[in-house]
């Protein structure tokens, strides 16, 4: 079926509880707009549908959650379908929680969009508002060096159990957990509500498989990392431990002061010794792990990572040695366990793909893997088991759609959120710095290992959808005022960053105009290489040199000119007229 032959009395043949469910919200929708329903009940209820108001009026953002960031190419194409007929501007949005977003539908829309997503075994429910959000994994999970095991099944697991579980259905706030294979931590643990980092031990001759287990992350205008609840978990009790934690949230998390509502504030105030005997006491009037109440691991290890059954192309068309194909190689190439396949990276400028460029990855998932396809948190796409000699058709291919560019999760690949394009928060255009950015760091040419390492993350607004403050340069959107009128203009965080020799949260060393960001994120790279000590990333070399350091460095950029010098300064990126804030609205992010 595709969407060309559907309309409102079409029978998806949906589970009946699914189909019940779509029901309800829909008739929710229509005594919305019959003013039968009090406007904020019925955004509450249309956020946990994961249906997000946008700034601009009528029209709404789809979130639609994938579980550990895993899709197949019909579900691929399905997506791809839905935006087609329901998204005017017919781009999807791959997000840092691994899911993926279309802007611009109409309510009336959103459920036969619902439908269409369930027929795949995908939805929207609780994407958005007081609920677990997306339940993120380590992208390479399965397949990735240095990994404890395949944490996949586990974070499916902790999905299934959560989704539609009566205790997350009116959290204090929002609540978003992460797993990771290993300590490299590409599912980004210390930022999470709740992580799980894969570890194992020796039991009586046996291999234990475990979690180290910790809570109280996030960012936002008070980021904070999180704190070890336990050192070693046995992976059985994954889905126990979350309801567990989720107990004492709800039961004890702040409901007056939204501002003070994440989980990281409750732990914060009471301390990790008081949190951790609080989950201890909710874990003793659980019944055990094992339970039927709470859904099994078992129930999903066949998503473990298993070789595709798919038999190897017969032809490989192309032989190439060309320097961008070894470039591309060398930047976005993960060999994989496996002998003789790989993890390649799809780079997403700016995390958008248009409706052609999906079913056409669809299609090369298909052919190339015979597996799935996994989406980053850092708006990549991961596509796996791509044998040695097909690599160069891979790359080709890739090519044809735009796609093969270099950089994978390196200095070029800038990630950005939606910012002033579509969110009502958004006080900058967070993607028009972010595509300067790119056109600047790719500009500079091939640079060293180190500095290809770091990272440039940008937030529209201080709530860090962008991961602004888990980058080693980050800007969060803002404004400065000259001469009477306003210039659009973004802070400047240095040394955040996660992996495998550790965490750190950026720090605020300055404000800079939008049209000057570039300059300055040259000049820091240019400190960088000319006074680091052998080996020292980016990271460690600000935390050396310290916030006074930077901020001398960004001083002559922060002075915004006078209109009659520059009045281009006062304009946004990818806008026509003077900046200004009269289009910003209330976010829905606090609801």
């Amino acid at each position: 079926m595709t969407t060309t032959e559907i309309d409102r009395t079409t029978d998806f043949n949906l589970p009946q509880e699914i189909e019940t469910e779509i029901q309800n919200y829909e008739a929710h929708v229509r005594r919305f707009q019959r003013d039968e329903i009090d406007p904020l009940e019925f955004r509450l209820f249309r956020l946990q549908h994961g249906i997000y108001g946008q700034r601009q009026p009528d029209v709404h953002m789809i979130r639609v959650k994938i579980p550990y960031g895993g899709l197949n190419a019909d579900q691929v194409d399905v997506l791809a379908d839905i935006i087609d007929r329901y998204a005017p501007r017919r781009v999807g949005h791959l997000t840092t929680r691994q899911d993926v977003q279309m802007h611009f539908v109409p309510l009336d829309d959103t459920p036969t969009v619902m439908r269409l997503l369930a027929s795949v075994g995908v939805t929207t429910r609780e994407a958005c508002g007081n609920t677990v959000r997306n339940v993120t994994s380590d992208h390479l999970s399965g397949v990735g060096p240095d990994e404890a095991f395949d944490v996949t099944p586990y974070a499916q697991a902790v999905s299934a159990h959560c989704l539609r579980l009566d205790v997350c259905q009116q959290l204090p706030r929002k609540f978003k957990p992460t797993f990771s294979a290993s300590d490299h931590d590409l599912g980004l643990v210390p930022m999470h509500d709740i992580g799980f980092v894969a570890r194992t031990r020796e039991v009586d001759g046996q291999t234990q498989r475990g979690f180290k287990v910790v809570v109280g992350g996030g960012l936002g205008a008070a980021p904070h990392l999180a704190e070890t609840l336990d050192e070693f978990l046995p992976a059985h009790e994954a889905v126990r431990i979350t309801e567990a934690v989720l107990t004492v949230f709800n039961a004890n998390g702040q409901r007056k002061n939204r501002n003070k509502a994440r989980i990281k504030f409750y732990i914060k105030a009471v301390g990790i010794e008081q949190f951790r005997l609080q989950v201890q006491e909710a874990l003793e009037q659980m019944p055990p792990a094992t339970d039927p109440r709470f859904r099994q691991v078992s129930e999903f290890m066949h998503l473990e990572e298993q070789a595709p059954t798919t038999a190897p192309r017969l032809v490989q068309t192309a032989n190439l040695d060309s320097p961008e194909f070894a470039e591309w190689k060398r930047t976005n190439l993960v060999p994989q366990t496996q002998a003789g396949f790989n993890a390649a990276y799809v780079t997403v400028p700016l995390g958008d793909l248009t409706v052609e460029q999906l079913h056409a990855l669809a299609d090369i998932t298909r052919e190339f893997s015979g597996a799935g396809l996994r989406i980053s948190a850092q708006q990549a796409l991961v596509i796996r088991w791509v044998r040695d000699q097909d690599l160069a058709d891979f790359f080709l291919r890739l090519g044809d759609l735009g796609l093969n560019e270099p950089s994978a999760h390196q200095l070029a690949d800038v990630m950005s959120c939606p910012g002033s394009d579509t969110c009502a928060l958004g006080i900058t255009s967070s993607k028009g710095l972010a595509d300067v950015l790119r056109d600047s760091v790719i500009a500079r040419g091939r640079e060293d290992d180190l500095v290809e390492r770091m990272r440039i993350k940008i937030s529209g607004c201080p709530n860090s959808c962008g991961h602004h403050h888990m980058a080693d340069i980050g800007f969060h959107g803002a404004a400065m005022h000259a001469d009477g009128r306003l210039v659009p203009s973004f802070n400047v965080l240095i040394g955040g960053g996660t992996d495998i020799q550790g965490a750190a949260v950026g720090r605020i060393v300055g404000k800079v105009p939008a049209k000057r960001a570039a300059a300055a994120v040259d000049l820091m790279i240019d400190d960088y290489k000319a006074q680091r000590t052998q080996g020292e990333i980016f990271r460690h070399y600000a935390q050396r040199r310290g916030l006074p350091h930077f901020r001398s460095l960004l001083e002559p950029f922060s002075t915004p000119p006078k209109f009659t010098d520059d009045p281009l300064m006062f304009v946004d990126h990818e806008a026509n007229k003077l900046f200004n804030l009269d289009e910003m609205g209330e976010g829905e992010c606090a609801v």
